[in-house]
């Protein structure tokens, strides 16, 4: 008889702890002043943590390339193990504009890129080695 009371207190709880709610009112008024249209929005958002941080893989030609973590929030880690040490692959950045905002011209087998000084977003990482060229989409968190 208690378990009967006390789950439906449990699931309630369970329930109002994990979710967030926020509510936007909207008000328009006619020109005398007067209230003639109200409106509730109610946004509902998880807190769990939806975004999966996950190792891609890809070739270039022979050559394995590895990059993690996707989204990123500060370090981008690409990796390329078997490039050889006279070799080396070519990194470019782009945001959503085109516009060119990180370069590493020199990228050997293991390089990081630091992107904790650019806005979150969606950015396009071209990887270039000899006359290959991949491109991947980054998502800065």
């Amino acid at each position: 008889m208690k378990i009967n009371k006390i789950f439906p207190v449990v699931i309630f709880l369970f329930v109002l702890f994990s979710i967030k709610a926020q509510t936007t009112v909207y008000f328009r008024h006619d020109d005398s002043g007067n209230r003639d249209m109200r409106r509730n929005t109610v946004i509902l958002k998880s807190t769990k943590d939806d975004t999966k941080q996950e190792t891609f893989k890809d070739k270039i030609g022979d050559e394995e390339v590895l990059i993690y973590p996707n989204p990123v929030k500060s370090e981008l880690t690409v990796e390329i193990p078997e490039l050889g040490d006279d070799e080396s692959a070519r990194l470019n950045l782009y945001n959503q504009e085109g516009k060119l905002v990180l370069q590493e011209n020199k990228a050997t087998r293991f390089t990081i890129l630091n992107l904790s000084d650019l806005p979150y977003g969606i950015y396009i990482l071209n990887i270039s080695l000899a006359d290959k060229t991949i491109q991947w989409k980054i998502v800065k968190e």
